[in-house]
């Protein structure tokens, strides 16, 4: 039975990384052909960006020509055209939540099978730009649910927004790769599908306000309580589970690690045999000695520490400025031994070096 369960958790890695119509930085020749690193596919001008950086990591005083040009170059690159581009072929059922209106994946007349449905939660979830945030619900079987969070870039101070560095509005999920449910090799076809929209620009995780909007007005950054939305929804329309996977790409990958281990125990009287994957991105940051620093940063910019995620232990240590992204997941993993746990990674991945680099820049 491991031995099924590992080929099967493998099958789900390498059709996840042909999904690079959602943003994932990893990419394979077709149907299971050999994948590749991501975004740049081993650009050696993209690692030498990179390797150029090293001088410039303690450099805390961004000098504004500088990080547009970092960005410029971020601009470029495939995968955040494809994400500012994303844009469905054909119109989505909308759906609205409301306190009569629980939008049942029962009602045929806006779930439709193999179609996604827009979801509007609305309540505090909200966009960067205050544009409405949703969700998409593709109806399969009832019993077997696939949660996935969403790419888009990731935005931090006034530059990264003013860019954009990340999606400020909701957008449709392409039907890509993993997302192509008429695809007979695709192992999750005939799941049910729920993705996140990522909106937020803060790995899914955020809920606070920023002063970047027009004229120092606040924007709101609450992909916390979008995805906590999703997550309630979820809950409440799949009541039975056998099969539960959580998965996430760029960004949403670093959601997954920040949310994997609160939504398998959310799910958990349903005993789901679960498997999660995330997708091309880690919170890689340089030099060393910095990493602490600068990542505690970014968890305190965002209000990251939530004690509707955290265990105790981890609020604590968030609270006190020590808490990684990697100790939720590390935690998360340790948690739930019956889980499988994958990664997609590479380390010459051009996406996420160059956010790493302007981060640096500007953190």
């Amino acid at each position: 039975m491991k031995a099924c369960r590992f080929a099967v958790s493998l099958a789900l890695t390498a059709l996840l990384c042909s999904a690079s119509g959602d943003g994932g930085h990893a990419g394979c020749d077709g149907p299971g052909g050999t994948c590749t690193s991501g975004h740049d596919q081993d650009d050696p001008s993209a690692l030498q960006l990179h390797k150029g950086q090293r001088e410039l990591s303690s450099n805390y005083s961004v000098d504004p020509d500088e990080a547009d040009k970092i960005l410029d170059d971020f601009a470029n690159t495939p995968i955040f055209q494809h994400i500012q581009n994303f844009a469905a072929a054909a119109e989505r059922n909308t759906c609205v939540l409301t306190p009569s209106n629980s939008c049942p994946i029962t009602n045929s007349s806006v779930f439709k099978p193999k179609n996604a449905t827009k979801v509007y939660p609305g309540g505090k979830t909200q966009c960067l730009d205050g544009s409405e945030f949703f969700f998409e619900v593709t109806v399969g079987n009832p019993e077997k649910l696939h949660i996935h969070f969403q790419a888009g870039g990731a935005c931090w101070d006034w530059i990264s927004f003013k860019k954009p560095a990340c999606s400020l509005y909701a957008v449709e999920n392409a039907p890509d790769g993993i997302f192509n449910l008429s695809n007979p090799l695709n192992p999750l076809k005939d799941y049910s599908l729920i993705v996140i929209q990522y909106c937020g620009g803060d790995m899914h995780a955020g809920n606070t306000e920023q002063k970047w909007g027009k004229g120092g007005t606040m924007v709101k950054q609450v992909g916390y309580q979008n995805a906590d939305a999703a997550i309630k929804y979820a809950l409440g329309q799949f009541p039975k589970l056998d099969n539960l996977v959580i998965s996430g790409s760029s960004a949403g990958s670093l959601g997954v690690q920040f949310w994997s281990g609160k939504v398998i125990d959310l799910f958990a009287d349903r005993q789901p045999d679960v498997a999660v994957i995330g997708d091309s991105f880690l919170g890689v940051l340089w030099p060393a000695d910095m990493v602490e620093q600068s990542e505690t940063w970014l968890i305190a910019k965002y209000k990251m520490c939530n004690p509707a995620v955290m265990t105790a232990a981890q609020l604590s240590k968030c609270n006190e400025g020590k808490l990684l992204l990697q100790d939720v997941f590390v935690d998360s993993i340790e948690a739930h031994p019956d889980a499988r746990f994958s990664v997609i990674n590479s380390k010459a991945d051009g996406t996420q070096i160059y956010f790493e680099k302007f981060f640096e820049l500007t953190a």
